[in-house]
């Protein structure tokens, strides 16, 4: 059986939270006189506690329906494929920006490239009309000096003729008169020769130069749009992730609420029981507490180790601050269970929650009304008003009810009230 508190879970672990809180807060403020050693043991003390009722609470996780649990684990599957696809969606998003800045980088390259090749051709167009310009003048003044000149040449006993029949050489002569080296047009013949020479290189180099940052704008544009592709998927993903949350949120409240109200039914079945466990005691006359230990006098009703406590737990699905009513045995499926001491069954029966359930009283002990029942066996070999004995086979553990594996929810009554087993076996 489970006690439900009826003030509102949030406020009940708030409530968990403060008492730890000031739990650890109270070893932490100790008097200065105690010693460190001796405050640090006791802190430790406490922290193992709180973890033990952590452990406790985690045990706690089959005391919820099989759909709450799926939706559970569908909702922390869900909000962590949220998680990791808004992280995807953040990165590949920001390697489209950075993508984004680096293409207009590239853009900026290639129209300063451009803007290089066009200065370029005006620069290389000014230069060949200057060079067009200046050969046409030097050819104006060759015709001219030679329409000077000839006539000089042929007329005789002029300077010009006495040099020419005795120098072997005047044309070189005169060459050297007009600069002293070599004839100007020869020059410039050998320049043209040289240009045309050196054109193809210069100009493999030029379309080289040209090419390159054209071919980057257009690496980097292929880039920044697959990296655009890339974020439309993860931006997908994402929305899908949020809809698979909403959903699975959705499907998780639904089973919580009615878990909720199979919860309240139940609360109401164990008043049932409490009552009529009362009234059995207060025929018998048995009200006073038990005189004496009590413990030792139930024998172990299943064999297989403890695997959750009595006592108060945070519900990990629920999230109400509840008792947890009796002690749970880890046995293996199908193996057998005990009377704990001589009794009669009084009820038998199944519950949504608890499987199948078995009641035995056990009569008066010590002064009180004992009582014990018997949670998810996969069946009982006794029914009501059956007697049994100390060590009897009275069914086999299984898993019926909310339940995650094979087990048995073992709950000790004394007058109507849920005790810890521990206290008796």
């Amino acid at each position: 059986m489970r006690s439900f508190p009826r003030t509102a879970s949030r406020r009940l672990r708030m409530g968990a939270v403060t008492a730890a809180s000031a739990l650890l807060l109270g070893a932490l403020t100790m008097p200065v006189v105690a010693p460190l050693s001796a405050r640090a043991d006791d802190l430790k003390d406490k922290q193992r506690s709180v973890k033990r009722q952590i452990g406790a609470a985690q045990d706690h996780l089959e005391e919820s329906s099989a759909r709450a649990r799926r939706t559970a684990a569908r909702l922390e599957t869900a909000r962590a494929e949220l998680a990791t696809a808004r992280d995807a969606l953040g990165v590949a998003r920001a390697r489209v920006q950075a993508a984004r800045l680096k293409d207009r980088l590239m853009q900026a390259r290639l129209d300063a490239a451009v803007a290089r090749l066009t200065q370029a051709k005006v620069r290389r167009y000014d230069r060949s009309a200057g060079r067009d310009r200046q050969a046409a003048g030097r050819r104006h003044d060759g015709d001219l000096d030679l329409r000077v000149r000839r006539p000089q040449a042929g007329r005789p006993g002029r300077p010009a003729a006495r040099r020419s029949a005795a120098d072997p050489n005047p044309a070189g002569q005169a060459n050297e008169r007009d600069g002293g080296g070599p004839d100007p047009g020869l020059r410039r013949a050998a320049r043209r020769r040289g240009a045309a020479a050196g054109a193809p290189r210069a100009g493999a180099r030029g379309q080289a130069n040209r090419g390159r940052p054209a071919q980057d704008a257009a690496d980097q544009l292929a880039e920044t749009q697959q990296l655009e592709q890339q974020a439309e998927t993860a931006a997908a993903s994402y929305a899908a992730s949020v809809a698979e949350r909403q959903s699975a949120l959705g499907a998780a409240r639904k089973a919580k609420a009615a878990d909720l109200r199979k919860l309240r039914a139940l609360k109401a079945e164990e008043d049932r029981i409490a009552a009529m466990l009362r009234r059995r005691a207060q025929q018998q006359h048995t009200q006073q507490q038990p005189t004496g230990p009590s413990g030792g006098y139930l024998s172990f009703p299943a064999n297989g180790p403890v695997t959750s406590p009595y006592g108060y737990r945070i519900h990990p699905i629920y999230g109400y601050y509840g008792l947890h009513d009796g002690t749970d045995f880890g046995a293996a499926c199908g193996s057998p269970l005990y009377a704990a001491a001589d009794g009669t069954v009084i009820q038998s029966y199944w519950s949504s929650i608890y499987g199948n359930r078995l009641i035995v009283d056990f009569g008066v002990v010590k002064g009180v009304s004992l009582a014990a029942i018997y949670n998810h066996a996969t069946r009982y070999t006794v029914g009501v008003g059956s007697h049994v004995s100390r060590g009897q086979v009275i069914g086999y553990v299984g898993s019926t009810g909310w339940s995650t594996g094979c087990h048995l929810h073992f709950t000790v009554m004394v007058n109507g009230h849920t005790v810890d087993p521990m206290t008796w076996l």
